[in-house]
């Protein structure tokens, strides 16, 4: 067991928004009827992690590391299937959001941030290799460890918001449209 917690492959475990996010998709796929409640906020929040990595891949890009590498080509696709999984479900209106249910985000924010708290804390080795799932622990960023998960709530909160706003404002152009064609259907018919 030892040998594993060292192994740096074990940083892959589901304490990240992304690797999370793809388990939770799988869940309220298979569990649609069950998981209707959380499926909106599963798909926001595999936007956000997504988003936030395809913008700031600080784990993938670095010294040492090749720009055709495995770990880049992998990490970058698996992003990129999130990030166009969530595009699409909301598209094609598998997902619907409504503005007045973003506190399940907020919960699984906090859920989030507690379970990636307790897993950094429990699999970091005294000495050995630290771990910053979820970056709660505030090392990758030189924030205090006491106002990061704090830090992190927000900045993950604002962009489910975000989100919101492109979505409900994407809607609102493509009704306008609507309106504007037909009108001028009627007017033409006229």
């Amino acid at each position: 067991v030892s040998a594993f917690l060292l192994n740096r492959s074990s940083d892959l475990r589901l304490f990240h928004i992304c690797t999370l996010s793809c388990a939770m998709i799988a869940i309220t796929r298979i569990f649609a009827n069950k998981t209707k409640r959380i499926a909106n906020a599963v798909t926001v929040l595999g936007l956000v992690g997504a988003l936030m990595y395809l913008t700031c891949p600080n784990g993938a890009v670095g010294p040492g590391v090749k720009a055709f590498s495995y770990r880049m080509l992998q990490t970058f696709a698996y992003h990129g299937v999130l990030f166009t999984y969530g595009v699409l479900a909301l598209v094609y209106g598998a997902n619907k959001l409504e503005y007045k249910k973003i506190y399940v985000e907020a919960i699984m924010i906090v859920a989030l941030i507690l379970i990636s708290l307790g897993a950094n804390h429990a699999y970091s080795i005294p000495g050995g290799h630290h771990y910053d799932w979820f970056f709660t622990t505030g090392s990758s960023f030189g924030v205090s460890p006491y106002l990061m998960p704090f830090l992190m709530f927000v900045i993950i909160f604002a962009m489910c918001n975000a989100i919101y706003l492109i979505y409900y404002g994407v809607k609102a152009l493509i009704e306008k449209k609507k309106n504007k064609d037909q009108a001028q259907s009627a007017n033409a018919a006229n």
